[in-house]
């Protein structure tokens, strides 16, 4: 079960989570870590990959300007 981080998804997790083992079912409740609900934890993450993918790209094309830079320097010599 997948319910809100909050008193009543909790609470209700932990209702129904019983309720469905009594019945025989094999029950996993897994409650955001960080966020109120898995949507918000979901947009956190892509946030999160969105800022390190344009952090990676500003340092390789950095790193390619620097070589381009390091090259130049040797060829006017």
């Amino acid at each position: 079960m997948m319910l809100d981080n909050d008193e009543v998804g909790i609470s209700t997790s932990k209702k129904m989570g019983e309720h469905c083992a009594h019945l025989g079912y094999n029950v996993m409740i897994d409650i955001p870590r960080e966020h109120k609900d898995w949507n918000d934890e979901l947009v956190a993450k892509v946030e999160q990959d969105e800022k390190q993918s344009i952090l990676e790209q500003i340092t390789r094309n950095k790193n390619i300007c620097n070589r381009r830079n390091n090259n130049e320097k040797f060829v006017k010599r």
